[in-house]
C-alpha cells in the first residue's frame, strides 16, 4: 500500500508540518516526512478521493455508513478526528485531454460520501494527513477502486440531489 502511495504522489509535492506556515514544494523523499503531504497531481490526475472527517470517531466512520473500506486512514491521536483515502485502480486524469463525464463522475461520488461520512465539504484535498508520518494513528488496507465499486453504496442518494451540488474546482 505505502509503496504504491510513494509511487503514485507527485515529484514534487506541496508539503507542510504546520498548515498555518503555509506549504512549499519539496522533492517527494523529503515531502514524505512532512506532517501533511499532497497526494494527486494536480491539474492532472487524482488517484486518492480524501475525507475530512472532523469528529471523534472518524476512523472507523466508514464501517458505520456502509462504505467500502478505505485504502488508509490517518487519525489525529489528540481528538481522534480523521482523513479517510480511497486509492482508485484508475485515476481520472484532469488534464487537457480528460473526460469531463469521468471527471463529473468523480465529483459526484465524492459529494455523495462526503454527504455519507458528514466529511468536511470544503475540504480541497490538496494536503492531507501524510500516512507516513508518525504523527498520526494510521490503519491500512490493501484495496484499490474503480469508481463504479465507490458510487455503489450511494445509490439511495438522488442523482438530482448529487447534481444540485456545484461542481468542485480541482
Amino acid at each position: 500500500v505505502f509503496s504504491r502511495f510513494f509511487e503514485n504522489i507527485p515529484d514534487y509535492p506541496h508539503c507542510t508540518d504546520h498548515l498555518e506556515a503555509g506549504c512549499r514544494q519539496c522533492p517527494k523523499r523529503v515531502a514524505i516526512k512532512r506532517r501533511y503531504l499532497e497526494f494527486n497531481k494536480p491539474s492532472y490526475s487524482q488517484t486518492y478521493l480524501t475525507f475530512d472527517c472532523d469528529y471523534e470517531g472518524a476512523g472507523l466512520a466508514w464501517s458505520d455508513y456502509d462504505l467500502p473500506t478505505p485504502t488508509f486512514v490517518a487519525i489525529n491521536p489528540q481528538n481522534a478526528h480523521a482523513h479517510l483515502s480511497y486509492e482508485l485502480s484508475k485515476p481520472v486524469h484532469l488534464g487537457g485531454n480528460a473526460s469531463f463525464s469521468a471527471i463529473r463522475y468523480l465529483d459526484v461520488i465524492r459529494k455523495g460520501y462526503i454527504r455519507k461520512l458528514g466529511a468536511d465539504p470544503t475540504f480541497g484535498e490538496l494536503l492531507a494527513k501524510n500516512p507516513l508520518s508518525d504523527c498520526w494513528e494510521v490503519l491500512f488496507w490493501n484495496v484499490r477502486y474503480e469508481l463504479d465499486q465507490l458510487a455503489e453504496p450511494l445509490r439511495e442518494i438522488s442523482t438530482e440531489e448529487l447534481l444540485s451540488i456545484p461542481l468542485l474546482e480541482f
